[in-house]
């Protein structure tokens, strides 16, 4: 079987959808912060539904098995999402610091979309100096901890 790498661009992809993932699953716009090393979540209204379909997804290592059992493919996308950037963030496997973990949270994680032209849609981020700013570092530190993260997920995802 072959086995394409994962590039940087990849990972670029999936910590974007990360925030869009926790609204699909809550169906609703949700705010995120990072505090005491992790992301945080609010959101306006209580979802059952979300820590019903958590705990489920918590157990399961075959996330066909969930559409086997009717759950709707946009939600079992969003979780395998959300599981994905979880693992990468937390998993002793990588071993982000916090630092680390803070500084792509701000540049990759924590965006809403603008709108340029008449249709188009980017993300819109956090400047270098911005995050800087926020984590109390150098710009040029803030670069180096979003490199070295990047270099630890790709060395993880592409060496299994």
């Amino acid at each position: 079987m072959f086995e394409m790498p994962v590039s940087k661009k990849d990972i670029i992809h999936y910590l974007q959808q990360y925030k869009k993932s926790i609204q699909d699953v809550f169906s609703q716009v949700v705010h995120l912060y990072f505090e005491n090393g992790k992301i945080q979540f609010e959101y306006s209204l209580y979802s059952v539904r979300y820590e019903t379909i958590k705990r489920k997804v918590n157990r399961v290592r075959d996330f066909n098995s969930l559409a086997k059992e009717g759950y709707p493919t946009h939600l079992i996308k969003a979780f395998a999402i959300i599981n994905l950037i979880e693992f990468w963030l937390y998993s002793p496997k990588i071993n982000l610091s916090v630092v680390e973990r803070e500084a792509l949270f701000w540049f990759y994680i924590n965006h809403d979309f603008e709108y340029y032209g008449k249709f188009n849609k980017r993300y819109k981020t956090l400047s270098l100096s911005q995050i800087a700013k926020k984590m109390n570092i150098k710009k040029s530190e803030v670069k180096r901890y979003i490199d070295k993260a990047m270099h630890k997920i790709l060395k993880y995802n592409n060496s299994h």
